[in-house]
């Protein structure tokens, strides 16, 4: 009789509501509220008779907190709506992820506020536990081109992590890319290519390692640093020469010539080398044309030095017994003389 007296009021109270819109809403409400109704009074009247299908909530070797209760009897068909972890549930070395039909996380899963419908027996949900994992980013620390590695992997605590090296040619004016750092200012833990990072219990940030090269440091050609103008500008800031001597006896130029181009200061080996080879041509081998044609170390962009510079290689290489130089004469970019 409990279950006749409740669906009369409520009808009454929606018919005295929906009598003041139309006859056609006041039939779709009506029936919409006769359907809610029944379902209400089945699942009170299943519980009390102890019948319907129980969900059950269960930890999934939980290391704290408690599992939610839901007292509730459903009947096939009816609609479940999924609980979020309202006790507080805990596992060390895991994190929450909701719900599973299987304790593997094999089964169906269910976040918080989610419905299934109930079948025709009684369900067990577990906990779903990944393993807490953390995350690897690369920051470029001011550079002026490339890019930063991407790791798009999840690390678990304790998980070694090999280092990349510069994968995505990142470039800083006036420096040189000399590994990973776990600071910016280069004050923390350094990596280079090919090591490994133990991972901790937290995402991490690597920043690129920008250093200057000191006066006979070996260049990123392999060649030697022999000039430092302190400052990048004008796309430059070291001069490198080349680890060995690249020929002997060969001529200046392919023919005696005045070309007109006698620069001599540090910078103007490289104008110098161009304007010789608009001069003369490529039409044969000659010292200009041998540096301007060479590859190596991975780059191409070699001259025949200024008389300065070839000036600043005896100095800062040569008295120091760096790059290989013979006791012997060497050409340099800026004309003296036709010959």
């Amino acid at each position: 009789m409990a279950g006749r007296i409740k669906i009369i009021r409520r009808l009454s109270l929606l018919i005295i509501a929906v009598c003041l819109g139309t006859l056609a809403s006041c039939s779709n409400l009506l029936l919409d509220a006769v359907k809610q109704i029944a379902a209400e009074g089945a699942a009170e009247i299943a519980a009390a008779n102890g019948a319907g299908n129980t969900v059950t909530y269960n930890g999934n070797g939980n290391t704290g907190g408690t599992v939610p209760a839901d007292p509730a009897r459903y009947e096939e068909g009816a609609s479940v709506t999924v609980p979020d972890n309202t006790g507080n549930l805990t596992r060390t070395g895991y994190m929450f992820a909701g719900w599973n039909t299987q304790a593997d996380g094999g089964g169906i899963a269910y976040t918080a506020g989610e419905t299934f419908t109930m079948g025709t027996s009684d369900v067990i949900l577990y906990a779903a536990w990944p393993v807490i994992s953390y995350t690897v980013t690369y920051n470029g620390n001011g550079n002026t081109g490339g890019t930063v590695p991407a790791d798009p992997g999840r690390y678990e605590e304790g998980a070694s992590v090999v280092m990349p090296g510069n994968t995505g040619t990142l470039v800083k004016g006036g420096f040189y890319f000399a590994g990973w750092n776990t600071q910016a200012d280069g004050g923390g833990t350094a990596y280079t290519a090919g090591q490994t990072l133990t991972m901790g219990a937290a995402d991490i940030t690597l920043y690129a390692k920008w250093s200057v090269y000191s006066i006979g440091d070996t260049g990123p050609a392999g060649g030697y640093i022999f000039y430092d103008k302190g400052v990048f500008s004008a796309g430059w800031r070291y001069l490198e020469a080349a680890p060995s001597d690249q020929i002997a006896g060969i001529a200046w130029g392919p023919n005696p010539s005045t070309t007109g181009i006698t620069a001599t200061g540090i910078g103007s080996g490289e104008a110098n080398t161009a304007g010789l080879i608009s001069f003369f041509g490529t039409g044969s081998t000659y010292a200009v044309q041998l540096c301007d044609g060479l590859s190596l170390g991975g780059y191409s962009d070699w001259f025949l030095p200024s008389k300065d510079e070839l000036a600043a290689m005896y100095t800062n290489l040569y008295l120091n017994s760096k790059g290989g130089f013979a006791s012997n004469y060497y050409w340099s970019s800026s004309e003296y003389d036709p010959n």
